[in-house]
């Protein structure tokens, strides 16, 4: 997944930096061009999870870094917009089937008592590569052109995607809990009672997800009066209690599915209390943080946000797979991923429209109610048995 991320930051800042030498090309063919390689990812991704159900999850992975590294390499010739914008389209679509495979080789490779830690540890790798990959690309371009470092990251992608294939085939025959092979079960199967709780959970917490990350600075500007510096460290301590969460919540989560027999319920546990956290830093940052507060303050309320969603995020993710039978655990992903794309649409123009027509504080309010609905959903949820009893499968 690094890798994958990585990549994607390299063609953006290269796009950039081609479409800028020539005078006649704007700032709107430079987005044409990034949001071509968006477009073509978020395609695939959607059906990433089923496609790795019925193909060989291992040649997908490989499948998808091989030609990743073919489309980079087209771009050392692209000599056009059209050319530019396809090239990126291709770029994003072939890096789509990657993360579903991801999910599917890591649930059958990993045991179920370490899967959550595991699970955390992918899910951050994005955040890595999304905060390194633009000061890494920046330093490639500028030192030895954007053209060979196409040459080369297309090169070593090929590579590491045969690297991939052999290494993965030998980890399969090794481990007798995996099964490199295609579903023999009902798309229909993966809808459940317990499918159900973990989508609306899911898509409860990435609307907050979606509010805090993409409105929270804002939310400081102009209701708290606070400085563009002291938001933006608000956004990035936001993302370091996120990453701190995923690790966290995966490793006590296993850990106590380890000391209950295979029981999931521990993990709707441990997300019932990260969304409890998550409640209260959203209610502090409405209510405790104010023109007056320390950046301290501020930022020890960003980590508590982050640390509760990202982390409850990453148990959804775990418990969509767990709940779902074995061969269709990247389908159950997909689709709780669909109610998580769901969040962020109403946590985007909806929320602003609010602040448009009230104020910020009336929008933060209602992102407030959402973080309690998903408390009560969760907590509703354990109240009955069969919802959160159901055993590693």
């Amino acid at each position: 997944m690094y890798e994958k991320v990585g990549i994607q930051e390299i063609v953006d800042a290269a796009a950039a930096i081609q479409c800028t030498k020539p005078c006649t090309r704007s700032n709107e063919i430079e987005s044409l061009i990034v949001s071509c390689q968006h477009f073509g990812y978020m395609i695939v991704k959607t059906v990433s999870g089923p496609l790795a159900d019925v193909v060989l999850p291992s040649l997908l992975l490989s499948s998808s870094l091989l030609l990743t590294g073919f489309t980079l390499a087209s771009f050392t010739a692209a000599s056009s917009v059209l050319m530019f914008s396809v090239a990126s389209f291709l770029c994003g679509f072939f890096q789509g089937p990657a993360w579903g495979a991801c999910a599917v080789l890591l649930k059958q490779l990993v045991a179920s008592e370490q899967f959550a830690t595991w699970w955390g540890i992918l899910s951050i790798s994005s955040n890595v590569a999304g905060t390194f990959g633009p000061y890494l690309s920046a330093a490639l371009i500028n030192n030895y052109g954007w053209r060979s470092t196409f040459a080369t990251v297309s090169t070593a992608t090929m590579a590491f995607a045969g690297v991939s294939f052999v290494t993965l085939r030998l980890l399969m025959q090794q481990n007798k809990k995996a099964k490199d092979t295609a579903s023999r079960q009902h798309f229909l199967d993966v809808f459940t009672p317990q499918f159900g709780l973990v989508f609306l959970s899911y898509m409860l917490v990435s609307t907050v997800r979606g509010a805090c990350t993409d409105w929270g600075s804002m939310f400081l500007m102009q209701s708290k009066q606070r400085s563009l510096v002291i938001a933006s460290s608000f956004s990035s301590t936001q993302e370091i209690g996120g990453i701190v969460g995923s690790v966290a919540a995966g490793y006590v989560a296993d850990m106590m599915v380890s000391k209950n027999s295979g029981s999931i319920k521990p993990r709707y546990i441990i997300s019932l209390f990260l969304t409890i956290l998550q409640t209260v830093g959203v209610l502090a940052f409405i209510f405790c943080v104010d023109s007056q507060s320390s950046q301290m303050w501020i930022n020890f309320v960003a980590f508590l946000i982050g640390f509760g969603m990202y982390g409850a995020i990453t148990l959804f993710g775990v418990l969509a797979m767990e709940v779902a039978p074995a061969n269709l655990a990247g389908t159950s992903h997909s689709m709780v991923t669909l109610g998580a794309n769901l969040g962020r649409v109403m946590a985007g123009y909806p929320l602003s429209l609010i602040a448009t027509l009230l104020t910020w504080h009336e929008s933060f309010l209602a992102v407030l109610v959402i973080s309690l609905l998903s408390v009560s959903v969760l907590f509703i949820g354990l109240q009955y048995r069969g919802l959160t009893e159901k055993k590693n499968i």
